[in-house]
């Protein structure tokens, strides 16, 4: 990769692609297009909470925490807790 001290051509394509690899965005998942609080309810039913428990830690109502998960089923096209749960494994 380098001759007499300087950069072959395959040595700076393999430079390249290492930066231009490393200066894309991370890939985009569902759980872009969720809301910051939604996406820390999310977090915390993939940690096995029950709204209640959502409630508490985030300092809303239980009604409110149903209300978000709602949103979030209804974005990611998904029905349930479980599958949401699992949805969070896949994409961490």
């Amino acid at each position: 990769m380098l001759v007499d001290g300087q950069l072959t051509p395959a040595g700076l394509s393999a430079v390249t692609e290492v930066f231009v690899r490393g200066a894309q965005p991370e890939r985009e998942t569902p759980l872009d297009n969720l809301t910051k609080a939604e996406r820390a309810v999310a977090e915390l039913v993939a940690e096995g909470l029950t709204s209640r428990q959502i409630a508490e830690q985030l300092f809303v109502s239980p009604r409110t925490v149903d209300a978000h998960l709602a949103h979030i089923f209804r974005k990611l096209e998904i029905p349930s807790r479980a599958r949401l749960a699992a949805l969070m494994a896949e994409v961490a």
